[in-house]
């Protein structure tokens, strides 16, 4: 039982657990990675970052709402040219004026956690808000889809249980690789397995709790906007988000599965060797009458294992007396 103890304890990890701990490594690593691109998602207009969105908002062109809109719209063409005054009020108002050729059309708008990205027929325009979204050329926005992504991002999703998970993971991963990498010679304390742990307890639950939740806001919203608009408006939930969202609770689940079986290990064999060695004590004392004890077998086996390494039979002739009286 002693060897078992030994085992699990040197060098702060054990040929058993040294698997573990670089398997769960590995999976807190990837973890993180995937958070900070979900975190980063929709704040730059790269093809990598545009991609990683909550959802998107579009407007249906095929939808009855939109057309009779539209419709409204171009009936200003239809003016009185001594209507001048009216004309320009009217101009400024029609978000569907396609006289000037170099003003841009507004696609699609997609929704992250800490920005907004517009597909416009003249690219992508992103930004952290509607605020500064709204300096840029974005074209016409009738319906105002710009603020209501904004709404949703900042008032709609919930995303402390998203800054939880990342927060514990950060934390876990520092603790898993101080484990799993150890310096020699220095002995790593067990309570640091045990943070890895609940750490990595709470990034499993709060990344459960994030994604459910974001599951149940985005398709209330969508719902609520299609109804409303009269499917005037699309959504769309982010395929890339949830894939990988869903996968770092996955990851983080399993290197917490990991850990905690070590954590577990570790505790069984130090309550069973405890226990063998209270069960040796009282045996030893037991046969010798108490004159030997537990800690007087030990120097007999250190001293034993001097002379096998060649320390003199002077000393071990002076080891033998002792042990006769």
């Amino acid at each position: 039982m002693r060897f078992a103890g030994a085992a699990f304890n040197r060098f702060g990890t054990s040929s058993l657990s040294r698997p573990v701990f670089l398997f769960s490594l590995l999976c807190t690593t990837l973890s993180l990675i995937f958070n900070s691109l979900i975190l980063a998602g929709s704040t730059s207009p790269s093809p990598t970052l545009r991609n990683w969105y909550l959802v998107s908002f579009k407007y249906n062109t095929n939808s009855e709402f939109y057309k009779t809109l539209e419709s409204i719209y171009s009936a200003k063409d239809k003016v009185n040219d001594a209507k001048d005054k009216v004309d320009d009020t009217l101009d400024k108002l029609n978000p569907f004026n396609k006289r000037d050729a170099e003003e841009p059309t507004f696609n699609e708008i997609r929704v992250g956690y800490r920005g907004l990205c517009v597909d416009t027929s003249h690219g992508w325009e992103c930004a952290y808000n509607a605020e500064k979204l709204s300096t840029q050329d974005i074209g016409k926005d009738p319906l105002k889809l710009v603020e209501i992504a904004d709404m949703y991002k900042d008032k709609i999703v919930w995303s402390l249980p998203f800054w939880l998970c990342v927060s514990a993971t950060a934390v876990a991963w520092i603790m898993v690789i101080v484990n799993a990498l150890p310096i020699p010679f220095v002995t790593i304390p067990a309570w640091t397995k045990k943070i890895a742990a609940g750490c990595l307890a709470i990034a499993a639950v709060s990344s459960l709790g994030a994604m459910v939740l974001a599951g149940v806001i985005s398709s209330s919203v969508s719902t609520i906007i299609d109804k409303v608009t009269v499917d005037a408006i699309e959504v769309h939930v982010g395929r890339t988000d949830l894939c990988f969202g869903w996968t770092v609770f996955a990851l983080v689940t399993v290197s917490m599965l990991g850990v905690c079986a070590i954590v577990a290990a570790e505790w069984g064999v130090n309550k069973v060797t405890a226990a063998v060695e209270a069960q040796a004590e009282k045996g030893v004392n037991a046969a010798t009458g108490g004159r030997f004890g537990m800690g007087d077998v030990e120097n007999a086996k250190a001293k034993l294992e001097g002379l096998k390494k060649g320390e003199g039979i002077t000393k071990g002739w002076a080891f033998a007396k002792s042990l006769r009286k």
